[in-house]
């Protein structure tokens, strides 16, 4: 026995005369601080679970190479690495040397490799449970105005869409759109019911009113399941304060979810959009106007843009919606293409000269590289940096789905709406691009009852249910909705009616709805090749494609439409040499 001592005690003076004790302990401390470090930036830096496991593997692996190389070499006093001398050849008085300093490592190398066993692979009871089971979702419901003027409901209006704009920056939490929560202004559904019905966890609720300079703000957190507020909070502040306490209310709200918030999210929340009032006035007021979404009421929005950059020419969020405008006239048909997709650019290149990280400037930019330039690849990459930035706003996945479905990817383009559907659950029932892209994707029972649904809130939505009642060959039925929608004063709701009168052989009635476009051009921008459509079903067939040129030349919208969802439009000509030229061309990028 005392045999066996002997020899477990030369090996531990073996170990310590090698220095490997020394290399275990300053190792393991090492080790403890790597995983401490991981362990704290991982979240911050979104690092994949298996990092921590990984890191641990590597500094097993490596601690098992520090051992041998400790052993069989050394660290010479005058410099160099050398070869440790075997035991045999040490002079004597080496073998009696001892040293308090050495037991003093040995036990801190003891403690450290138990601290880290304890600390980072034995799983820990001490995080409270909430911190894996909380649900990071959330919806933002629309403010009360507390002021007696109705006309002011525009300020809690643009107070909520901030907060909740901060909110959708934090790619830690799922935030609802709010075109989804905007049903829910005067509702008396309780805070549980919408939670249910948006899926969510959480909804954040409020009241605003400005009084002078002053602002008073009150907002409650509601959890699901418990009508009684997580946390609430009252803000009486001085007008000019607005921004900071909505970045507070965001930040705190993000805080009690358990969601973490990025330096370069927390930096975007915490950045002022302007230092002038008036300015952010202007740009509240052209907000409210450009949600209406009626062609009057965008260009008024247009001017209060224009006076908030007037005041302020740093205005981000000012050039960011005015760039909006023009790309909505663009999309409505009321201002040509060359007017409008270039001036988007010009202001969405601007936003990113003042903000690198104004995800809204790189959707603007992929809407014109796709509809106007014809891209899909420089679009693609644009909307890629831009849901990067900003994951929780479901415009971008919009978009995305209706590029794929310009571009005949229809079972793609149902992918994007389903992510659009988890942040925007309302989505399918207020458009009509979802029942478009399952119409074409072989969905057309589906699509078509959706469709019904939509229009029974929006009476527009039955212009594309005549629309697909058209591709289908049934012109009677398309003739009953299209005459049945609400907008039947838009230029394509005019060819799609004149062209279902073409094929029901009423020429009369397709002669009529061109004639109309023709006396609005002389005063309008309409676009040529919906013009040059009506045409080419009447027979003129050389008139039908200088439109078509014209249209090219244009940069018009309706071209791509052309190439895989419109098959009555132009059917007479799509042998012809010239019409093919100018589709291939629209199709070479």
């Amino acid at each position: 026995m005392s045999g066996n001592s002997n020899i477990l005690s030369r090996f531990w003076q073996e170990l310590k005369r090698r220095k490997v004790v020394r290399v275990i302990a300053v190792y393991a401390a090492v080790a403890f601080v790597i995983l401490q470090l991981v362990e704290i930036v991982s979240p911050s830096l979104r690092l994949p679970e298996w990092t921590m496991n990984f890191i641990i593997v590597v500094l097993i692996v490596g601690f098992i190479i520090a051992v041998i190389l400790s052993w069989i070499y050394d660290i010479h006093p005058e410099g160099g690495i050398v070869k440790t001398i075997p035991a045999g050849k040490v002079e004597a008085k080496a073998k009696t040397t001892s040293s308090n300093g050495w037991k003093v490592a040995s036990y801190i190398s003891l403690v450290v490799i138990v601290a880290l066993v304890i600390l980072n692979i034995v799983p820990r009871t001490d995080r409270p449970e909430e911190e894996v089971t909380v649900d990071k979702s959330i919806a933002v419901l629309p403010f009360i105005s507390l002021s007696d003027d109705p006309e002011k409901q525009y300020l809690a209006d643009g107070v909520m869409d901030a907060i909740l704009l901060d909110l959708s920056k934090i790619g830690d939490l799922r935030v609802i759109a709010r075109t989804s929560v905007a049903q829910y202004r005067d509702t008396e559904k309780t805070a549980t019911e919408i939670c249910g019905e948006l899926g969510v966890g959480y909804v954040l609720e409020g009241s605003f009113q400005k009084y002078g300079d002053h602002a008073r703000l009150i907002v409650q957190l509601i959890v699901s399941g418990e009508e009684d507020h997580a946390w609430s909070a009252y803000y009486d502040r001085n007008w000019t304060d607005i921004f900071s306490v909505q970045s507070e209310v965001a930040q705190t709200v993000a805080s009690e979810l358990h969601a973490v918030i990025t330096p370069a999210e927390s930096q975007h929340i915490e950045k002022a959009p302007t230092d002038n009032m008036d300015a952010y006035e202007y740009f509240l007021l052209g907000r409210h106007l450009l949600k209406e979404g009626y062609t009057e009421s965008i260009y008024k929005a247009i001017d209060y843009y224009k006076k908030a950059i007037e005041i302020d020419s740093g205005f981000v969020m000012a050039y960011t919606y005015l760039a909006y405008c023009y790309g909505n006239l663009a999309f409505m048909g009321t201002l040509r293409p060359v007017e409008a997709y270039p001036e988007a650019r010009k202001l969405a290149e601007k936003v990113l000269e003042l903000d690198s990280l104004a995800s809204e400037a790189y959707e603007i930019m992929a809407i014109g590289d796709y509809f106007f330039y014809y891209d899909f690849d420089r679009a693609e990459k644009n909307l890629l940096r831009a849901i990067e930035m900003d994951p929780n706003n479901p415009k971008n996945y919009r978009t995305y789905a209706d590029i794929y479905c310009y571009q005949g990817k229809f079972t793609e383009a149902v992918a994007m709406d389903q992510r659009a559907m988890a942040l925007d659950p309302l989505y399918p029932f207020t458009s009509v691009l979802p029942g478009l892209h399952l119409y074409f994707a072989g969905e057309q029972d589906s699509a078509i009852s959706l469709l019904r649904t939509v229009y029974s809130r929006d009476k527009g939505a039955r212009l594309w249910l005549g629309f697909l009642y058209q591709q289908e060959g049934n012109y009677e039925r398309a003739i009953f909705e299209i005459e049945k929608s609400e907008d039947l004063s838009s230029p394509f709701s005019l060819t799609q009616l004149g062209l279902a009168y073409s094929k029901t052989s009423n020429m009369e009635m397709a002669q009529s709805m061109l004639d109309t476009l023709e006396a609005r051009a002389a005063d309008e921008f309409i676009s040529f090749t919906l013009r040059g459509a009506l045409l080419a079903e009447l027979g003129q067939e050389e008139e039908a494609l200088d439109y078509l040129r014209k249209g090219y030349e244009e940069r018009e919208e309706y071209l791509l439409m052309l190439q895989h969802f419109d098959k009555i439009a132009y059917s007479g000509l799509r042998s012809h040499p010239e019409y093919m030229e100018i589709i291939r061309n629209v199709q070479a990028k």
